[in-house]
């Protein structure tokens, strides 16, 4: 939503919302066999599933606000502001094979699928205010899964 104020001011108000649920896209396959034949002639199924359907989560919800102030001073000069403040949450779990179509294991907690991190969204620059204390959390845990963990 933008709002002249004069023909030199102008500010625009800035809002986004946005909330997913989802599945993981794991439908990983090969090129040959997908986009070409294989050399017998045979194709693998688009809707072949190489993950674990009970372990096919994402889930996010996302919100930011805004806003971009403008105002000419002159011919040559104009003072431009913008800031925008936002948070992301996802929930996602997903099983997916490696290079060598095994799966992760999930029972490793030392394994670089097995993670959680949190960060939280700075200040806008020249601020003093705090970053809130509301942080964004990924989390991502393969469980369930079979097969070797070798890179």
């Amino acid at each position: 939503m933008t709002w002249r104020i004069s023909g030199d001011t102008r500010l625009t108000l800035l809002a986004q919302v946005d909330r997913t649920r989802a599945g993981v896209y794991n439908r990983i396959r090969p090129q040959v066999g997908s986009v070409f034949p294989t050399a017998i002639g045979t194709r693998i199924p688009a809707s072949l599933l190489t993950g674990d359907p009970n372990y096919d989560r994402f889930h996010s919800d996302q919100w930011m606000v805004g806003y971009e102030f403008e105002h000419r001073l002159n011919n040559t000069v104009t003072l431009r502001q913008n800031a925008r403040y936002g948070e992301l949450k996802v929930d996602y779990a997903g099983v997916w094979p490696n290079r060598r179509l095994t799966t992760v294991d999930a029972k490793n907690p030392l394994n670089p699928a097995n993670f959680s991190c949190w960060a939280a969204i700075p200040p806008a620059v020249g601020s003093r205010s705090r970053p809130s204390a509301s942080t964004t959390r990924c989390r991502s845990i393969c469980a369930r899964a079979t097969g070797s963990t070798s890179s």
